[in-house]
């Protein structure tokens, strides 16, 4: 008995949403991962300087809570948004929830083929705070490249 063309394409097609479903789930599991890492370095207290700029650490001062509330993710699909974070603001970060969201979704026409993960933080001082040695995303992206090689290899071998 010879199996119907488009059993077999059908077969196929289902074994590919999966396979796509999969991918995109894995890829909002490493964006999630990577924000809730990003969103939880430690910010110096404030009040222990007593309205003085302090010496140089490691993590920002987390003044008004915008810069880390515009720290969220989409995962882009053929150029529309297909999972995300929320972006939830962080104290009185409502400010930044909203530029991070907006910023994230001004990048879907630069990722209009393929699947991407894309970490923002999306308010306009991001990259000024992180040129001068804080870390806004910088670890954020080192964790989001390992567990992406990792979650990805994994897959790929049991396919």
């Amino acid at each position: 008995m010879i199996t119907p063309e488009e059993a077999v394409t059908r077969e196929i097609e289902e074994a590919m949403q999966r396979e796509y479903e999969v991918l995109i789930e894995t890829l909002a599991y490493v964006g999630e991962s990577a924000v809730a890492h990003a969103r939880s370095l430690v910010s110096p207290n404030v009040k222990d300087f007593e309205g003085r700029i302090p010496p140089h650490q490691p993590n920002y001062i987390d003044w008004t809570a915008n810069l880390r509330s515009s720290i969220g993710y989409v995962v882009i699909s053929e150029g529309r948004v297909v999972a995300g974070s929320a972006f939830e603001a962080i104290k009185n970060g409502r400010e930044g929830s909203d530029e991070g969201r907006r910023f994230a979704e001004s990048l879907l026409s630069k990722f209009a083929t393929s699947i991407y993960l894309v970490v923002v933080a999306g308010m306009k001082y991001a990259s000024y705070v992180s040129a001068k040695g804080y870390d806004v995303l910088d670890s954020a992206e080192l964790l989001a490249e390992k567990l992406a090689k990792e979650l990805l290899e994994r897959i790929y071998e049991n396919l």
